[in-house]
């Protein structure tokens, strides 16, 4: 969610000054920036995925623990239970880049519900910690399976398309979701490395989360 003139309009503000006063990187406005909308729509507890590595603002992860440490000191300061996971940004989380080829990859992770993908793993990491926060689950363990339940028999699925009819779009678009995507006019393969394991361009092996505080 965007600043506007109803929601925290003073980070509109700020925002739009902070490439020219050299303060893009100050963590006291970051945590600012990203907070003010949050508690501004008045939600009481979150959990916050803090990335670290080449494709991340925060790129060392000393800075991205500093960062995650300014967020959730803030909003439990100001009443929200709050934690972060600092999670690996060294390559992005499903392979691919653009809105339609992303929104491809979640309908694939909903509809097949197979659990095994790096998003499905950050997915139920994330959700995991935010149900036990709730009291709809006992634990981190048991938001896990949950997740993985909802995925495996298609709630997940159902759920998100109602999402979509509520916001105006196709009401089949879980069940006929190809055919509501625009097509590439030309796609190409291009074959993984036959052995080894892919790496990022420092030569760093890719993780999965790192930290959790």
């Amino acid at each position: 969610m965007g600043a506007n003139a109803r929601v925290a309009p003073a980070d509109a503000r700020l925002y739009s000054v902070r490439d020219v006063t050299g303060t893009v990187e100050s963590i006291d406005l970051i945590t600012a920036s990203i907070l003010s909308k949050k508690l501004a729509g008045g939600v009481s507890g979150l959990v916050l995925d803090v990335k670290v590595g080449s494709g991340a603002f925060m790129s060392e992860m000393a800075e991205a623990e500093a960062l995650a440490k300014a967020l959730v000191d803030t909003a439990n300061g100001a009443g929200c239970a709050t934690e972060a996971l600092i999670t690996d940004m060294n390559e992005p989380v499903v392979p691919a880049v653009g809105n339609a080829l992303e929104v491809a990859m979640v309908m694939e992770v909903l509809t097949r519900g197979q659990g095994r993908s790096r998003v499905e793993h950050l997915v139920a990491e994330l959700g995991a910690g935010l149900l036990a926060q709730a009291g709809l689950a006992m634990d981190v363990t048991e938001g896990k399976a949950k997740i993985a339940t909802a995925i495996t028999d298609r709630r997940a699925a159902e759920v998100f398309g109602r999402m979509i009819k509520a916001l105006g779009g196709p009401a089949d678009f879980v069940e006929r979701w190809r055919t509501y995507q625009p097509e590439a006019p030309a796609i190409y393969e291009v074959p993984a490395p036959a052995a080894g394991v892919v790496q990022a361009m420092d030569g760093r092996a890719l993780g999965e989360v790192v930290v959790l505080l």
